[in-house]
Order: structure tokens, then C-alpha cells, then sequence
């Protein structure tokens, strides 16, 4: 809760930055957007998410920034998914897919797009079309896994525990855990140790 507090600060302080006097958002706009969007996501503010994620799709249009449209709709598609509104989630999902096909994105942008629609797939059921995905990916538990690559091995686990392959699972769980500690990225440990518990249910 501290780390989100602070980079919610640091995020709004810095979004007046990048307004002009003239009321004219500049592109770096965007991304603060964005952001917040997942902060708040985060807390489950919906409300904030539906307010701060068109934000972000707005301004990307507006300046061609197609992976934070991409980003921007995969968290409205979140936010509805949240009040329920699956076929509203499913359709936005769809869209952020066909923008990430149709267009070259930087390969940051691309990894963090396929781990969002992954995720949603995963709640929806569909294995095989994630499972895809991870052969194309060419990634196994016992990889070094990096920081730029961290969120695939997060499907990856995510994936594993959805198919019941829960000792696969939990030595990957295990190893990204010590990593995330060793780290200090806390948030990554919270979300490590609840994907962990859901072995043991």
C-alpha cells in the first residue's frame, strides 16, 4: 500500500508537468495516465480506472501512440471485466489483440500487451490459446528469467496452476519469489505468495 501511495504522488506531481498552460496534454501524458489506471486498478477503484484509462487512450491517439492505446484499452477492458461486463471486456480485449497484431510496437510494450491478454484469456478458460502463446514463446520453468521477460513466466505460472500442474507450478512460484525478495519488489512477492496459495487449494 506505501510503494502504491508513493508512485500515486509521484504520478499525479508529475502529470501537471505535462499540461500545458493552454490546457494542450503533451505525449508523455499518456503513460501518466496509464499508470494510474494500474494504480488504482490496484485498489480497485473502478471508478478512477474509467476515468484515467480513456485519458490514456485519448492522448495516444491523439499523438499515435499505438501501444499506449493498446495499454489503455486493455485497462478499460479490465475495469469492466471487474464490474462483471464480460462481453464489453471481451470486445475491448479483441481490440487491444487486433492493435498489437496490426502494429509494430516496441518489444516492452508488446511483451506487457500479450501477458494482459493472456491473463484474461486464462480467466475466460481458454488454456490452449495461452498454451499457444507460451510454445511460441519458447520459455520453461527452469529458465534465467529476466526482468524484461518477468511477466511471461508470470503467465507461464499462471497457466501451469490453470492446467493443475501445481508442482511445475510451484517450483517456478518458488524460485520468482526469492528472486522478487532478493529484489525488495514486494509487490511482486504479494502477488507471487497468492499465486502460490492457489496450489493448495
Amino acid at each position: 500500500q506505501g510503494q502504491l501511495r508513493q508512485a500515486e504522488r509521484l504520478l499525479l506531481e508529475t502529470l501537471k508537468t505535462t499540461i500545458r498552460s493552454d490546457g494542450q496534454r503533451l505525449p508523455l501524458s499518456a503513460g501518466i495516465y496509464s499508470e494510474l489506471s494500474k494504480v488504482y486498478y490496484e485498489w480497485n477503484q473502478l471508478e478512477q480506472v474509467e476515468y484515467y484509462a480513456p485519458q490514456c487512450l485519448e492522448v495516444s491517439q491523439q499523438w499515435g501512440n499505438i501501444g499506449q492505446q493498446a495499454i489503455g484499452i486493455i485497462m478499460s477492458a479490465k475495469s469492466e471485466q471487474a464490474i462483471g461486463n464480460i462481453e464489453q471486456a471481451h470486445a475491448l480485449m479483441l481490440t487491444a489483440d487486433q492493435v498489437h497484431r496490426d502494429n509494430r510496437l516496441n518489444l516492452w510494450n508488446s511483451i506487457q500487451i500479450e501477458a494482459a491478454l493472456d491473463r484474461f484469456w486464462l480467466t475466460l478458460g481458454s488454456l490452449e490459446r495461452v498454451a499457444h502463446r507460451i510454445e511460441a514463446s519458447n520459455i520453461n520453468t527452469s529458465d534465467e528469467i529476466t526482468y524484461l521477460h518477468e511477466v511471461k513466466y508470470i503467465t507461464l505460472l499462471r497457466w501451469l496452476l490453470a492446467s493443475e500442474d501445481y508442482d511445475s507450478a510451484l517450483g517456478l512460484a518458488e524460485r520468482m519469489l526469492q528472486q522478487a525478495q532478493n529484489d525488495h519488489c514486494m509487490l511482486k512477492v504479494v502477488e507471487l505468495l497468492i499465486l502460490e496459495a492457489l496450489a493448495y487449494l
